[in-house]
């Protein structure tokens, strides 16, 4: 009797989902893991900035240039990934991408120099985000339409559990150990991509059978006509999407700069060119020493915490866009996090001004306007122009849009890292705050002006 209640649990447990879904979360948890390399090593810099420089590896003037040499990385990963991914393939650049990065974090655990660890933070820039663009196609061309835009968001929670977890793991660990994460996460991104089937889309760019790829990503627990049918209907509509694949760089840009493209590649250049600049990269980077600055307490607690209140909001967006689509979320979520930044300026003037209000008070209220902000802003201002990127435009444009923007994302974040310093010593610790306020009205007023909802789909057509 209980072996067969037993036997029952199992079988319920094997088959209360479809295959489709099985393999498509399969997929995403696979290309998040390389988001929680890149994110990790975003975050990497902040708790390792004072064990490095008690250790002299580098002095005062420098310590940007360690955050700032990760970004150099990522701006040419950026660049190469999906280039890559259309001579080899989905899953074989997100295989080489994990395999290089090994040796980056091995090089900055073992490193004896200063130029050592530059060399290694730029490996790992480099290939970590290498896989970033090209998990963001493979996620996308392997998704059910309803279920893209949360499976494209997931990858910003990655991002953001990385963040929080280099934050952890550099507070807790020496340095060096820390750096031992990442090699595990990029050992099992290779060994779980040997499970998973190449994009369909890559295989019709190369004029090679995608039906199977497809009917892996589409099996349902019970074989019936109307699946088959939907699948070669889906496959039908990518052969049309990809027929112009194959077409080159220059037939490639005039699609896009001169066609009905050109509308949605400019608005997401503005949210590229914006977000970055809200503040959320400058904290992230300099989180610890930031926090500090502000007399804040356990700046490293508050570090961890503000990059999980990031995942959490991430995490909500999820469902969010899921009911009620991307351009609502995006306005609310913008316009609260305006104020929030506006508010996080006035009570660090009030903090620094000496103006009587309780020291601990205003600590206690800082910190919960940061957390605040950083979950607003997981929710939807640094997540949702990416979900957008994946889903506004046709196969053949995808490469060559995301390569551009995610690389203009990054010259934006290391003009940001390169700038926080002077932007205080310009204008002190509230102007920098209220300097991102400024950011974060410019990016909401576009937002209500120029993004249109679009439910997922590709831009034009809707």
């Amino acid at each position: 009797m209980r072996r067969s209640i037993s036997q029952e649990m199992l079988g319920l447990w094997q088959f209360s989902y479809d295959p489709k879904l099985v393999r498509q979360v399969l997929l995403v948890c696979t290309a998040n893991l390389l988001q929680i390399n890149c994110g990790y090593g975003i975050g990497f810099s902040s708790p390792c900035l004072s064990q490095l420089a008690k250790e002299e590896f580098f002095s005062p003037e420098n310590a940007s240039w360690f955050a700032s040499s990760l970004v150099i990385g990522q701006i040419f990963g950026s660049l190469l990934g999906p280039v890559l991914a259309d001579k080899v393939g989905r899953r074989k650049a997100c295989a080489i991408g994990a395999f290089f990065s090994i040796f980056g974090w091995a090089i900055i655990g073992l490193s004896s120099l200063e130029w050592m660890l530059f060399v290694g933070r730029a490996i790992t820039g480099f290939f970590d985000c290498l896989s970033v663009p090209v998990g963001i196609m493979y996620v996308s061309e392997i998704s059910e339409t309803k279920l893209k835009g949360s499976f494209l968001n997931s990858s910003a929670i990655a991002s953001g559990i990385g963040i929080a977890l280099a934050y952890f793991t550099g507070t807790v660990f020496y340095w060096r150990y820390a750096c031992a994460f990442p090699i595990v996460f990029s050992g099992l991104v290779i060994f779980l991509l040997s499970f998973c089937q190449e994009s369909p889309v890559y295989l019709l760019t190369q004029d090679k059978p995608a039906l199977a790829s497809l009917n892996w990503y589409r099996e349902t627990k019970e074989a019936s006509k109307e699946n088959e049918l939907e699948i070669e209907r889906e496959l039908k509509e990518l052969e049309f999407q990809t027929s112009s694949s194959g077409q080159g760089i220059k037939m490639s840009l005039e699609k896009l700069m001169f066609g009905e493209n050109l509308r949605p590649f400019l608005i997401l250049v503005v949210l590229f060119f914006l977000y970055p600049l809200t503040g959320i990269y400058s904290i992230t980077f300099f989180a610890i020493n930031l926090f500090k600055k502000l007399n804040l307490g356990s700046a490293e607690t508050v570090a961890i915490i503000s990059a999980v209140m990031r995942c959490l909001g991430t995490s909500l967006s999820s469902f969010l866009i899921f009911k009620y689509g991307r351009r609502k979320v995006m306005m609310i979520s913008s316009t609260f996090g305006c104020l929030t930044m506006g508010m996080i300026g006035v009570f660090v003037v009030l903090k620094e001004g000496n103006f009587g209000i309780d020291e601990t008070l205003s600590s206690w209220i800082l910190i919960a306007l940061i957390f605040l902000f950083m979950f607003i802003a997981g929710v939807a201002v640094v997540n949702l122009p990416w979900v957008l990127m994946g889903e506004w435009f046709t196969p053949d444009l995808k490469s060559l849009v995301s390569g551009f923007l995610i690389t203009l994302q990054f010259f934006i974040i290391f003009a940001a890292v390169q700038t926080t310093n002077p932007i205080i010593e310009l204008v002190g610790n509230s102007g920098l705050f209220i300097y991102f306020c400024a950011v974060c009205a410019i990016n909401t007023i576009f937002i209500a002006v120029f993004v249109p909802e679009t439910y997922g789909k590709v831009y034009t057509s809707v």
